[in-house]
């Protein structure tokens, strides 16, 4: 029998951060999430999550039950080791399943649609690692083997590149998300710091969105709200105005940044996923 149980944790902060709370969606399954990767927020807030060690991507609801499980169907269905999931338009989900090589997309009920793969000019399988789509359904895919960011429209088609032979160099991604304010967003491993460019992969810059020289480990933006986390905050920008949450506050330990990530349904709602024991997190932060 598949369920999940709902555990509450008020968390109580400072004055100025009255009415924060934190609620546990603990995974209880008979086949619990293993070292899950990533997750995205889908149509109706359905979050969609990576269960990289049990090979399968997995649906739930806000109150954190499971809706659907990845289906099979088509060449070779199978996941082997996803790691990153992004929502396209008309709900569409895309997963990263780099044991294969491949992108994987579903429909928002999870039923197999279809696969592509990222290649080279000779034609060989490049390895699809962080994966963000947009409203008008492009795919932004960072493939780690050449280093570079594609931009794929609705047919698959390449239609922009950045890093690789491009001649415009990125670094190494840790992070990559799109909101129609900021454009494509992602963290460069080496410095931590923050990157944006247009939805055309024009030229990258740096963006000191949550502070000069600020070092963030994971970002995503919702609207025109954007959400980091850093090694010891979380941190919430809208307009010029920047509030900030103790990691500690919340949990009453220390939780290593690498081991979340970070998705909002909300200026309001955000969540964060424990990589390592499967625990999504939901913040009410008003």
């Amino acid at each position: 029998m598949i369920w999940l149980s709902l555990v509450f944790l008020t968390v109580s902060i400072a004055a100025a951060q009255t009415g924060i709370s934190v609620d546990a969606l603990i995974d209880g399954i008979d086949s619990p999430l293993r070292r899950p990767a990533a997750f995205a927020i889908g149509v109706g807030g359905l979050i969609y999550i990576a269960d990289t060690g049990n090979n399968r991507l997995v649906a739930i609801d806000s109150t954190g039950k499971t809706i659907f499980e990845s289906s099979k169907g088509g060449s070779d269905s199978e996941l082997r080791w996803p790691i990153d999931v992004a929502i396209g338009s008309n709900g569409r989900v895309y997963v990263a399943d780099s044991g294969k090589r491949r992108i994987v997309e579903y429909s928002r009920l999870l039923e197999w649609k279809g696969e592509m793969t990222v290649e080279d000019g000779e034609k060989n399988a490049l390895e699809p690692r962080l994966i963000a789509g947009n409203p008008a359904g492009d795919l932004f895919v960072y493939e780690s083997d050449n280093g570079q960011l594609l931009r794929y429209d609705n047919f698959f088609a390449v239609v922009a590149r950045l890093g690789g032979q491009s001649g415009k160099q990125i670094g190494t991604l840790t992070g990559l998300s799109f909101s129609p304010t900021y454009g494509v967003l992602w963290i460069n491993r080496e410095d931590r710091m923050l990157y944006r460019c247009d939805a055309f992969l024009s030229e990258p810059h740096r963006l000191d969105a949550l502070g000069p020289s600020m070092e963030v480990d994971q970002i995503c933006a919702i609207d025109s709200t954007l959400f980091g986390l850093s090694s010891s905050m979380l941190y919430r920008r809208e307009g010029s105005k920047i509030d900030s949450l103790p990691l500690g506050e919340m949990w009453g330990t220390t939780i290593s940044p690498p081991d979340l990530r970070i998705e909002a349904s909300s200026r309001n709602d955000l969540y964060l996923l424990e990589v390592s024991d499967g625990t999504l997190h939901r913040v009410y932060w008003p």
